[in-house]
């Protein structure tokens, strides 16, 4: 809009003097790309304005990064002290079936008359119990009930699996090793010394056990859930743990078809977990399935670009990205002059 670039130096202006904690990061980073675009539009250097952004994002990020790291300990620690994988599976709720309008009066006099309880009732609560103990039945012949046969055919006990998705998750990890797991790791980024993996590592549908860190974004999640289906054992048990403020209790709409939700979310201050076990359907893979084509500008034009989901603002170049590769790609430029290489050094070297 016409003079868009003077209210862009006056509230440039007015940041400036507002106290330190006063702005969020958010506010800061949209101020400073507003200023950056206004370039020599503001009527005056931009340098001065720009710096005292940039001082006060950084101080900003790492308070992010400080509260960041609390929100990961708490989950993991909430899931530490209720340790679910040393109790059985919660049996799946039976909802019964309402009887139809006027047939429970029916009953009702019937049994009063006869002195007994109504026979229809008792036939619902039956069939209530049947249900639950068979689900029970399938579930501790799926997970637990295999266990005898193998040992015998390995001629000693059966070696646990359970597989980590998403996050490090030291004391969790040391907790099952303590409790008899040979644990398996699958993080989408490197962490301190693990190594990131685009895909679940193989091994065929070998553990009885998942743990799932949540990662924030609907997509990513359901990326994570696939590939620790294709790990995890029919009737085999998924924790899904987070912190509430993140979302995680909105991950439980997530979990079908792949798995059946057992019990209510449970933990210990704002960390919360999620158990389901495994059913028979069939996740997407492999990994090739999951890439998605898009076409993006980095400064040399369009090019192909393969993306998956969790990654790279959901397949889209955000402007923020956008003005960061700007400042970047003709710097890069200069630092391959300067180093004498002979090849062009470009973003993704």
């Amino acid at each position: 809009p016409f003079g868009w670039h003077a209210i862009v130096r006056y509230a440039a202006e007015l940041a400036a003097e507002v106290p330190e904690g006063a702005l969020s990061w958010w506010s800061i980073a949209h101020l400073e790309y507003a200023v950056a675009e206004a370039g020599e539009g503001l009527g005056r250097d931009p340098a001065p304005l720009l710096s005292n952004f940039t001082s006060r994002v950084s101080r900003c990020e790492r308070e992010l990064w400080k509260e960041s790291l609390f929100f990961h300990a708490e989950a993991e620690a909430a899931l530490v002290v209720a340790a679910p994988w040393r109790r059985p599976v919660p049996a799946k709720e039976v909802k019964e079936a309402k009887p139809k309008r006027g047939e429970a009066a029916e009953e009702s006099v019937e049994g009063s008359q006869k002195g007994e309880a109504p026979p229809a009732k008792k036939a619902r609560r039956s069939s209530a119990d049947k249900k639950t103990e068979a689900a029970d039945s399938q579930v501790s012949e799926e997970v637990g009930g295999s266990a005898a046969s193998n040992s015998k055919a390995a001629g000693g006990p059966k070696v646990k699996k359970a597989l980590l998705a998403g996050s490090l998750a030291k004391a969790a990890a040391e907790a099952l090793v303590e409790d008899g797991f040979q644990v398996e790791k699958w993080l989408r980024a490197c962490e301190g010394s693990e190594t990131g993996r685009a895909w679940v590592p193989p091994g065929g549908q070998d553990c009885e056990l998942c743990l799932v860190r949540y990662p924030s974004s609907p997509d990513a999640l359901k990326f994570l859930l696939h590939g620790c289906a294709t790990r995890l054992k029919t009737g085999g048990r998924l924790l899904l743990y987070g912190h509430a403020r993140e979302g995680v209790l909105a991950a439980a709409a997530s979990l079908e078809p792949l798995f059946e939700a057992r019990g209510r979310p449970f933990g210990t201050g704002d960390g919360r977990i999620l158990e389901a076990v495994r059913t028979k359907e069939a996740p997407e893979e492999p990994f090739e399935a999951w890439l998605q084509t898009i076409s993006l500008d980095l400064g040399e034009g369009l090019q192909r670009w393969l993306t998956v989901p969790g990654l790279f603002a959901s397949g889209k170049l955000d402007v923020m990205t956008e003005l960061l590769l700007e400042r970047l790609t003709p710097r890069l430029a200069e630092l391959g002059e300067a180093s004498g290489s002979k090849r062009k050094l470009r973003l993704l070297d």
